[in-house]
């Protein structure tokens, strides 16, 4: 499927998140987010867990199955758009983490093929797993829905060491997105040494 067909297809996608969109925030802050430490595996086959994933980086969460014909193909093709915009830093600071909501068929052979037909760079992980695990962990963050034709397209972007997270639609451009991204990099400071003047 090329990137165009996934659009032509998504366009029901657009109609169907029409009204959540709607009245939804274009961003708000999400308490209460709980990191499940629950074993879950990515499309690369490795067992992983969330808190190992999102240790000192900043991360962008959102929830797909590979079966979805309508926002799932969008949602992907931001964030694999995502990828490319940040570059090096999305090595470096930021991961991007796409949950399967559809386990028992998302293995990880297909999660790996969905995502590659969007042309990724690094620093996208996408996971499956025991759907019980699945569950646990989409419970924590806030993004469970029954059944995985019910899951919206809410994307999660925080920082789990601060606590603090804002929930966006993901249906917006990687740019927008990546606007929302905060910063690892702290500000630069003058030093003693830099503004003290010579007394010699």
């Amino acid at each position: 499927m090329t990137l165009r067909h996934a659009a032509i297809l998504c366009l029901s996608g657009f109609a169907a998140a029409h009204a959540w969109g709607q009245n939804a925030r274009e961003e708000q802050a999400v308490p209460g987010i709980r990191i499940s430490g629950a074993q879950l595996i990515d499309q690369n086959g490795a067992k992983v867990r969330l808190p190992d994933l999102l240790k000192d980086k900043v991360a962008v969460i959102n929830t797909v199955f590979t079966t979805c014909p309508t926002i799932c193909p969008v949602m992907g093709a931001h964030f694999a758009a995502l990828t490319r915009l940040l570059g090096d830093r999305a090595a470096r600071e930021v991961t991007l983490i796409s949950i399967s909501v559809d386990p028992l068929n998302d293995t990880p052979a297909r999660l790996k093929a969905w995502s590659e037909k969007f042309h990724p760079a690094q620093g996208w992980t996408l996971l499956t797993g025991d759907p019980k695990d699945i569950e646990e962990v989409l419970r924590g963050l806030r993004l469970f829905a029954i059944g995985p034709e019910n899951h919206s397209p809410s994307t999660l972007i925080g920082d789990a060491r601060k606590g603090e997270w804002r929930r966006a639609t993901g249906l917006q451009s990687a740019e927008k997105l990546a606007a929302l991204i905060p910063s690892q990099s702290p500000p630069a400071r003058a030093t003693a040494t830099e503004t003290k003047p010579d007394r010699r």
